[in-house]
Protein backbone atom coordinates (compact mmCIF):
# COMPACT_ATOMS: atom_id res chain seq x y z
CA UNK A 1 0.00 0.00 0.00
CA UNK A 2 1.57 3.26 -1.13
CA UNK A 3 1.57 6.43 0.96
CA UNK A 4 0.62 9.51 -1.10
CA UNK A 5 2.33 12.86 -0.84
CA UNK A 6 0.23 15.91 0.03
CA UNK A 7 -0.09 16.98 -3.63
CA UNK A 8 -1.39 13.55 -4.65
CA UNK A 9 -3.70 13.56 -1.63
CA UNK A 10 -5.33 16.81 -2.75
CA UNK A 11 -5.52 15.68 -6.37
CA UNK A 12 -7.45 12.65 -5.15
CA UNK A 13 -9.66 14.71 -2.85
CA UNK A 14 -10.88 17.15 -5.49
CA UNK A 15 -11.55 14.36 -8.01
CA UNK A 16 -15.05 14.00 -6.58
CA UNK A 17 -18.36 15.83 -6.33
CA UNK A 18 -17.36 18.09 -3.45
CA UNK A 19 -16.60 21.77 -3.15
CA UNK A 20 -15.70 22.00 0.54
CA UNK A 21 -12.29 21.17 1.96
CA UNK A 22 -11.77 18.12 4.16
CA UNK A 23 -12.39 20.13 7.33
CA UNK A 24 -16.01 20.53 6.21
CA UNK A 25 -16.47 17.63 3.83
CA UNK A 26 -20.26 17.76 4.09
CA UNK A 27 -20.30 21.38 2.95
CA UNK A 28 -19.86 24.82 4.45
CA UNK A 29 -22.71 26.19 6.60
CA UNK A 30 -24.93 28.82 5.01
CA UNK A 31 -23.94 31.59 7.47
CA UNK A 32 -20.28 31.17 6.47
CA UNK A 33 -21.12 31.44 2.77
CA UNK A 34 -23.38 34.40 3.54
CA UNK A 35 -20.42 36.12 5.17
CA UNK A 36 -18.47 35.77 1.94
CA UNK A 37 -21.41 36.97 -0.15
CA UNK A 38 -21.62 40.09 1.98
CA UNK A 39 -17.93 40.75 1.37
CA UNK A 40 -18.31 40.34 -2.40
CA UNK A 41 -21.27 42.72 -2.42
CA UNK A 42 -18.90 45.55 -1.52
CA UNK A 43 -16.79 45.09 -4.67
CA UNK A 44 -17.21 47.45 -7.61
CA UNK A 45 -19.07 46.28 -10.73
CA UNK A 46 -16.79 44.58 -13.22
CA UNK A 47 -14.27 43.55 -10.56
CA UNK A 48 -11.72 40.89 -11.48
CA UNK A 49 -11.65 38.36 -8.62
CA UNK A 50 -9.03 35.69 -7.92
CA UNK A 51 -9.70 32.78 -5.57
CA UNK A 52 -6.34 31.21 -4.65
CA UNK A 53 -6.03 27.59 -3.47
CA UNK A 54 -9.64 27.38 -4.61
CA UNK A 55 -10.20 23.64 -4.76
CA UNK A 56 -13.42 23.02 -6.67
CA UNK A 57 -14.41 26.65 -6.30
CA UNK A 58 -16.73 27.05 -3.29
CA UNK A 59 -15.72 30.66 -2.62
CA UNK A 60 -15.30 31.56 -6.28
CA UNK A 61 -18.87 30.28 -6.74
CA UNK A 62 -20.05 32.73 -4.06
CA UNK A 63 -18.51 35.59 -6.03
CA UNK A 64 -19.99 34.33 -9.29
CA UNK A 65 -23.45 33.97 -7.74
CA UNK A 66 -23.37 37.52 -6.34
CA UNK A 67 -22.25 38.80 -9.72
CA UNK A 68 -25.02 36.92 -11.52
CA UNK A 69 -27.81 37.85 -9.10
CA UNK A 70 -26.97 41.56 -9.05
CA UNK A 71 -25.60 41.78 -12.59
CA UNK A 72 -22.26 43.08 -11.35
CA UNK A 73 -20.19 41.62 -14.19
CA UNK A 74 -17.41 40.15 -12.07
CA UNK A 75 -14.70 38.21 -13.88
CA UNK A 76 -13.93 35.31 -11.51
CA UNK A 77 -10.81 33.14 -11.64
CA UNK A 78 -10.11 30.12 -9.41
CA UNK A 79 -6.56 28.75 -9.15
CA UNK A 80 -5.28 25.68 -7.36
CA UNK A 81 -2.06 23.68 -7.38
CA UNK A 82 -4.12 20.48 -7.50
CA UNK A 83 -5.34 19.09 -10.81
CA UNK A 84 -8.86 20.37 -10.29
CA UNK A 85 -11.53 19.72 -12.91
CA UNK A 86 -14.89 20.92 -11.54
CA UNK A 87 -16.63 20.59 -14.92
CA UNK A 88 -15.98 16.86 -14.71
CA UNK A 89 -16.77 16.21 -11.06
CA UNK A 90 -19.40 18.72 -9.94
CA UNK A 91 -23.06 18.86 -10.85
CA UNK A 92 -23.61 21.64 -13.41
CA UNK A 93 -24.44 25.04 -11.89
CA UNK A 94 -24.62 28.42 -13.65
CA UNK A 95 -22.14 30.06 -11.29
CA UNK A 96 -19.54 27.34 -11.88
CA UNK A 97 -19.79 27.83 -15.63
CA UNK A 98 -18.94 31.51 -15.11
CA UNK A 99 -15.64 30.76 -13.32
CA UNK A 100 -12.33 30.43 -15.14
CA UNK A 101 -10.55 27.54 -13.42
CA UNK A 102 -6.76 27.18 -13.46
CA UNK A 103 -5.58 23.69 -12.41
CA UNK A 104 -1.92 23.20 -11.56
CA UNK A 105 -1.57 26.88 -10.64
CA UNK A 106 0.82 27.18 -7.71
CA UNK A 107 0.02 30.06 -5.34
CA UNK A 108 3.76 30.68 -5.07
CA UNK A 109 4.08 31.24 -8.85
CA UNK A 110 0.72 32.40 -10.18
CA UNK A 111 0.17 32.35 -13.97
CA UNK A 112 -1.20 35.89 -14.17
CA UNK A 113 0.16 39.25 -15.23
CA UNK A 114 1.04 41.99 -12.75
CA UNK A 115 -1.87 44.07 -11.42
CA UNK A 116 -4.56 41.77 -12.86
CA UNK A 117 -7.13 41.63 -10.04
CA UNK A 118 -9.34 43.92 -7.99
CA UNK A 119 -9.85 41.29 -5.28
CA UNK A 120 -7.86 38.29 -4.08
CA UNK A 121 -9.41 35.76 -1.72
CA UNK A 122 -8.75 32.34 -0.23
CA UNK A 123 -10.48 30.07 2.23
CA UNK A 124 -8.44 27.43 4.07
CA UNK A 125 -5.77 27.66 1.42
CA UNK A 126 -2.82 30.03 1.62
CA UNK A 127 -1.69 28.69 5.00
CA UNK A 128 -0.71 25.42 3.29
CA UNK A 129 1.73 27.23 0.99
CA UNK A 130 5.13 28.86 1.33
CA UNK A 131 3.68 32.10 2.66
CA UNK A 132 6.59 34.41 1.91
CA UNK A 133 6.40 33.62 -1.81
CA UNK A 134 2.61 33.36 -1.91
CA UNK A 135 2.04 36.77 -0.32
CA UNK A 136 4.53 38.36 -2.71
CA UNK A 137 2.63 36.79 -5.62
CA UNK A 138 -0.70 38.05 -4.33
CA UNK A 139 0.75 41.55 -4.05
CA UNK A 140 2.10 41.26 -7.57
CA UNK A 141 -1.18 40.27 -9.21
CA UNK A 142 -3.32 42.69 -7.15
CA UNK A 143 -4.04 46.13 -8.58
CA UNK A 144 -3.47 49.23 -6.45
CA UNK A 145 -6.43 49.53 -4.11
CA UNK A 146 -7.40 45.87 -4.57
CA UNK A 147 -9.10 44.23 -1.61
CA UNK A 148 -7.98 40.96 -0.04
CA UNK A 149 -9.76 38.57 2.30
CA UNK A 150 -8.58 35.23 3.66
CA UNK A 151 -10.13 32.70 6.02
CA UNK A 152 -7.22 30.86 7.64
CA UNK A 153 -7.34 27.75 9.81
CA UNK A 154 -7.22 28.57 13.51
CA UNK A 155 -5.30 26.21 15.77
CA UNK A 156 -8.07 26.38 18.39
CA UNK A 157 -10.99 26.60 15.93
CA UNK A 158 -13.73 24.06 15.32
CA UNK A 159 -12.49 22.91 11.90
CA UNK A 160 -9.01 22.04 13.13
CA UNK A 161 -10.42 20.58 16.33
CA UNK A 162 -12.57 18.22 14.29
CA UNK A 163 -9.58 17.45 12.06
CA UNK A 164 -7.54 16.32 15.07
CA UNK A 165 -10.33 13.96 16.09
CA UNK A 166 -10.67 12.63 12.56
CA UNK A 167 -6.92 12.17 12.34
CA UNK A 168 -7.07 9.83 15.30
CA UNK A 169 -9.95 7.92 13.72
CA UNK A 170 -8.15 7.47 10.41
CA UNK A 171 -5.12 6.25 12.33
CA UNK A 172 -7.22 3.64 14.13
CA UNK A 173 -8.68 2.44 10.83
CA UNK A 174 -5.24 2.07 9.30
CA UNK A 175 -3.60 0.56 12.37
CA UNK A 176 -6.31 -2.02 13.05
CA UNK A 177 -4.88 -4.37 10.44
CA UNK A 178 -8.16 -4.85 8.59
CA UNK A 179 -6.73 -4.15 5.14
CA UNK A 180 -3.63 -6.25 5.78
CA UNK A 181 -5.63 -9.22 7.03
CA UNK A 182 -7.98 -8.93 4.05
CA UNK A 183 -4.99 -9.04 1.71
CA UNK A 184 -3.62 -12.12 3.49
CA UNK A 185 -6.98 -13.87 3.23
CA UNK A 186 -6.63 -13.83 -0.55
CA UNK A 187 -3.62 -16.15 -0.33
CA UNK A 188 -4.14 -17.88 3.01
CA UNK A 189 -7.76 -18.54 4.03
CA UNK A 190 -6.63 -20.47 7.09
CA UNK A 191 -8.53 -20.34 10.35
CA UNK A 192 -5.83 -18.23 12.00
CA UNK A 193 -5.93 -15.55 9.29
CA UNK A 194 -9.74 -15.55 9.28
CA UNK A 195 -9.70 -15.10 13.04
CA UNK A 196 -7.32 -12.12 12.85
CA UNK A 197 -9.49 -10.54 10.18
CA UNK A 198 -12.65 -11.08 12.21
CA UNK A 199 -11.00 -9.56 15.29
CA UNK A 200 -9.89 -6.48 13.38
CA UNK A 201 -13.36 -6.08 11.93
CA UNK A 202 -15.06 -6.46 15.32
CA UNK A 203 -12.74 -3.87 16.88
CA UNK A 204 -13.54 -1.33 14.17
CA UNK A 205 -17.29 -2.03 14.35
CA UNK A 206 -17.25 -1.23 18.07
CA UNK A 207 -15.29 1.99 17.48
CA UNK A 208 -17.62 3.09 14.69
CA UNK A 209 -20.51 3.68 17.09
CA UNK A 210 -18.54 6.42 18.87
CA UNK A 211 -16.72 7.88 15.85
CA UNK A 212 -17.05 11.47 14.71
CA UNK A 213 -17.00 10.20 11.12
CA UNK A 214 -19.15 7.07 11.35
CA UNK A 215 -19.65 7.03 7.59
CA UNK A 216 -15.91 6.55 7.07
CA UNK A 217 -15.87 3.43 9.27
CA UNK A 218 -19.04 2.10 7.65
CA UNK A 219 -17.74 2.67 4.13
CA UNK A 220 -14.38 1.00 4.76
CA UNK A 221 -15.94 -2.00 6.46
CA UNK A 222 -18.50 -2.35 3.69
CA UNK A 223 -16.02 -2.04 0.84
CA UNK A 224 -13.63 -4.58 2.37
CA UNK A 225 -16.45 -7.08 2.94
CA UNK A 226 -17.85 -6.62 -0.57
CA UNK A 227 -14.40 -6.94 -2.14
CA UNK A 228 -13.68 -10.24 -0.41
CA UNK A 229 -17.10 -11.62 -1.32
CA UNK A 230 -16.38 -10.84 -5.00
CA UNK A 231 -13.11 -12.82 -5.05
CA UNK A 232 -14.43 -15.81 -6.95
CA UNK A 233 -16.20 -13.63 -9.50
CA UNK A 234 -13.56 -10.98 -10.25
CA UNK A 235 -10.36 -12.74 -9.19
CA UNK A 236 -7.84 -11.99 -6.41
CA UNK A 237 -5.91 -9.36 -8.38
CA UNK A 238 -8.99 -7.17 -8.76
CA UNK A 239 -9.70 -7.52 -5.04
CA UNK A 240 -6.11 -6.57 -4.19
CA UNK A 241 -6.41 -3.49 -6.38
CA UNK A 242 -9.61 -2.45 -4.58
CA UNK A 243 -8.05 -2.94 -1.16
CA UNK A 244 -5.00 -0.93 -2.26
CA UNK A 245 -7.33 1.86 -3.40
CA UNK A 246 -9.04 1.92 0.00
CA UNK A 247 -5.65 2.11 1.72
CA UNK A 248 -4.52 4.92 -0.59
CA UNK A 249 -7.64 6.97 0.12
CA UNK A 250 -7.24 6.55 3.88
CA UNK A 251 -3.55 7.52 3.74
CA UNK A 252 -4.45 10.51 1.57
CA UNK A 253 -7.09 11.58 4.08
CA UNK A 254 -4.56 11.27 6.90
CA UNK A 255 -2.02 13.35 4.94
CA UNK A 256 -4.57 16.14 4.35
CA UNK A 257 -5.71 16.23 7.96
CA UNK A 258 -2.12 16.28 9.24
CA UNK A 259 -1.27 19.11 6.84
CA UNK A 260 -4.26 21.10 8.08
CA UNK A 261 -3.28 20.75 11.72
CA UNK A 262 0.28 21.75 10.92
CA UNK A 263 -0.80 24.77 8.83
CA UNK A 264 -3.24 26.19 11.40
CA UNK A 265 -2.34 29.52 13.02
CA UNK A 266 -2.52 30.58 16.63
CA UNK A 267 -2.97 34.23 17.66
CA UNK A 268 0.73 35.00 17.32
CA UNK A 269 0.87 33.30 13.93
CA UNK A 270 -2.04 35.25 12.46
CA UNK A 271 -0.54 38.51 13.74
CA UNK A 272 2.71 37.60 12.00
CA UNK A 273 0.80 36.80 8.81
CA UNK A 274 -0.83 40.23 8.93
CA UNK A 275 2.57 41.85 9.38
CA UNK A 276 3.89 39.87 6.41
CA UNK A 277 1.06 41.23 4.26
CA UNK A 278 2.14 44.75 5.16
CA UNK A 279 5.73 43.98 4.18
CA UNK A 280 4.75 42.96 0.63
CA UNK A 281 2.59 46.02 0.01
CA UNK A 282 -0.82 45.62 1.65
CA UNK A 283 -2.22 48.06 4.19
CA UNK A 284 -5.36 48.41 6.32
CA UNK A 285 -4.64 44.89 7.59
CA UNK A 286 -7.08 43.52 10.18
CA UNK A 287 -7.80 40.11 11.61
CA UNK A 288 -10.34 38.53 13.92
CA UNK A 289 -11.67 35.14 14.88
CA UNK A 290 -14.68 34.44 12.67
CA UNK A 291 -17.72 33.21 14.56
CA UNK A 292 -20.83 32.93 12.45
CA UNK A 293 -23.30 32.20 15.23
CA UNK A 294 -23.59 33.48 18.79
CA UNK A 295 -21.41 31.44 21.11
CA UNK A 296 -20.01 29.48 18.18
CA UNK A 297 -16.45 28.24 18.07
CA UNK A 298 -14.19 30.07 15.66
CA UNK A 299 -14.33 28.89 12.05
CA UNK A 300 -10.87 30.36 11.56
CA UNK A 301 -9.08 33.69 11.34
CA UNK A 302 -10.73 36.27 9.09
CA UNK A 303 -7.94 38.43 7.61
CA UNK A 304 -8.60 41.50 5.45
CA UNK A 305 -6.26 43.93 3.73
CA UNK A 306 -5.99 46.38 0.83
CA UNK A 307 -3.27 46.65 -1.79
CA UNK A 308 -1.51 49.92 -1.15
Amino acid sequence: MSTPGVDAAWDAYWAADRSASCGAALGYPEPLLAHWRGWFLALAPGAAVLDVCAGNGAIAACAAAVSRDLRLGFVVHAADRARIDPARWLAPRPELAAIRFHPGADAEALPFKDASFDAVVSQYGIEYTGLERTLAELARVARPGARAAFLVHAADGRVVGNARLQLGEVGRLLDAGLLQSAQRLLDDPSAAVRARHAAARAALESQATLALDRAMFSNVLGVVTDALECRDRVGPDAVRAKLDEVGFQLEAHRARLAAMCQAAHDAAGIAALGAALAVVGFDAVTHQALRIEAGDESWGWWLEARRA
